[in-house]
């Protein structure tokens, strides 16, 4: 066991290009966000499932990154080979279009595929964080992740929100 940074990261679409580009604006249509994809890193690697790729890492994150959130764990040795098992694994292109279809009845299927919000809050829950409550994995979107992290532990962002609320709270007295 050994303790590790585990970190999210945000992006969006100014950092894609080609048909990835087209992907990512989709992604923010379909999702209503300024967010189309996320990434996480441990203190070696970082991490993400991108379409046409699927789940790859890198020795560092990505320079157009945007920072979320962090959280100090404490990792084994099954945790991360569960990690070095998901290298390779192809995108899940039928789990994205879900958030536009929506999501399937029946549940979800396993079939071995992740994409970038579903891995990133696969890795979280690992460690028991989880910032969506009991929501299955494959139903988070990349906006949805980014706003319960920081809703549920960036006193900044609560303090906005407090501060919008209360400047607008004439609006529920009428």
């Amino acid at each position: 066991m050994k303790r590790v940074k585990l970190t999210l990261w945000a992006f969006t679409p100014k950092a894609s290009c080609g048909l990835s580009k087209i992907f990512s604006y989709l992604v923010c249509f379909w999702t209503r966000s300024k967010w189309d994809h996320i990434g996480f890193s441990t203190d070696e690697k970082y991490f993400e499932a991108t379409p046409f790729v699927g789940v790859r890492s890198y020795p560092t994150t990505r320079r157009d990154a945007v920072f979320i959130h962090s959280w100090d764990v404490i990792t084994t040795p099954e945790k991360e080979q569960w990690l070095e098992d998901q290298l390779g694994k192809p995108y899940d292109i039928w789990g994205v279009l879900g958030f536009v279809i929506g999501p399937s009845k029946d549940g979800r299927i396993d079939r071995g595929h992740w994409f970038c919000s579903e891995i990133a809050a696969a890795r979280l829950a690992q460690f028991g964080i989880k910032p969506c409550g009991d929501i299955p994995v494959w139903e988070i979107s990349p906006k949805m992740l980014v706003t319960e992290v920081l809703k549920r532990f960036d006193k900044t962002y609560c303090s906005v929100l407090t501060s919008i609320r209360n400047k607008l709270s004439w609006l529920y007295h009428q």
